[in-house]
C-alpha cells in the first residue's frame, strides 16, 4: 500500500523495507515482489528543485532477482515460476536452460499463471530466433519440445481468455497463417484488436497490414490510422516499421487524391 500509495502516504523507500522484513521471513509472496523489482529495475525518481535527479532503490540486478525469484519459486509461487523461467529461457543471470525454463513454466502454468501458459507456447522456435514469451512460444517453434501449431494455438488461446496481450497476438498470427488453427483472416482480426487494447503495439501494425491486404475488407483510410498508431507507440519492436508503412501509404493515397482531381477537372472543362 505504501508503495502505490494506496491508502496511505506514498513512500517506497518505506515499502521496500516492509517487503524485505517479509522475505526475509520467506513470505513468498513478498520474494516474487523483490524477485520482479530487481529483474525490471524499478525503484523511485526524486526530484530537487528544478533539477531531475534520477535515481533507484532497486537496481536492475538479475543475480539479486533470482536469490528471491528461487525460494519463492520452490515454495510454489506461480507468478515466480513464470518470472524464474524467463531467466533460464534467455540465460538471464543463470545459465540458459531450457528444460528448467520449461519445468518452470509447465508449474506455472499449472498454479494459474496465464503467462506462463503463453510462455510453453513460445517453446517451439527457429534456431536463432529469441522470443520473450513461453510455454505457447516453445510448442510453435519446437524449442526444447516438440513442434506442435495445435498444441501453440490451444495454449495462445488459454492465456488470451486471461488477458494477456501477447497470447492473443501470437494467436492472431497464427489464425492469419493458418498454423495450428484453420486460417481465418476475422478472428485474426478479432485476436489483433484484442491484443491492441491491451496496448500491444505490434497487433495495431497487424491489423494495418490486414486491413491493405483485404482479406477482410479493404480500407487504406483505416489501414493508415492503425499504422500511425503502431508508429507512435515508441515500441522498437515496431515502430520504425510501422513509421515506414504509414509513410509509404500515406504518400500513396496522397498520390491517388491528386489523380482524382485531375481527372475530375478534365471532365469539368
Amino acid at each position: 500500500m505504501q508503495y502505490y500509495g494506496h491508502g496511505v502516504e506514498k513512500n517506497v523507500e518505506n515499502a521496500l523495507k516492509y517487503l524485505h522484513q517479509a522475505a526475509n521471513r520467506q513470505h513468498r509472496e513478498a520474494q516474487f515482489t523483490l524477485g520482479m523489482l530487481y529483474f525490471q529495475g524499478k525503484g523511485i525518481t526524486q526530484y530537487r528543485c528544478r533539477d531531475k535527479i534520477a535515481w533507484t532503490l532497486v537496481p536492475q540486478n538479475n543475480a539479486i532477482a533470482f536469490s528471491y525469484l528461487k525460494p519463492s519459486a520452490d515454495a510454489g509461487n506461480a507468478d515466480a515460476q513464470w518470472m524464474l523461467g524467463t531467466l533460464f529461457n534467455h540465460g538471464n543471470g543463470v545459465p540458459l536452460n531450457l528444460q528448467k525454463a520449461t519445468e518452470l513454466f509447465t508449474a506455472s502454468m499449472h498454479g494459474g499463471n496465464a503467462r506462463g501458459t503463453f510462455h510453453l507456447g513460445t517453446f517451439f522456435m527457429p534456431q536463432g530466433f529469441v522470443s520473450t514469451m513461453g510455454i505457447g512460444t516453445m510448442h510453435e517453434y519446437g524449442r526444447h519440445v516438440a513442434r506442435d501449431f495445435t498444441r501453440a494455438a490451444a495454449l495462445y488461446a488459454s492465456a488470451a481468455t486471461q488477458d494477456v496481450p501477447e497470447a492473443a497476438f501470437y494467436l492472431g498470427l497464427m489464425y492469419m497463417d493458418g498454423r495450428g488453427v484453420e486460417k481465418h483472416y476475422d478472428l485474426a482480426m478479432i485476436n489483433f484488436k484484442k491484443a491492441s487494447d491491451l496496448g500491444f503495439a505490434s497487433a495495431k501494425y497487424y491489423i494495418g497490414l490486414l486491413y491493405v491486404s483485404g482479406t477482410t475488407i479493404v480500407d487504406y483510410h483505416q489501414a493508415l490510422n492503425w499504422f500511425e498508431q503502431a508508429a507512435l507507440s515508441n515500441d522498437p519492436a515496431i515502430s520504425k516499421k510501422a513509421f515506414k508503412a504509414a509513410k509509404q501509404l500515406k504518400t500513396l493515397l496522397e498520390q491517388v487524391d491528386q489523380h482524382q482531381k485531375d481527372v475530375y477537372a478534365q471532365y469539368v472543362k
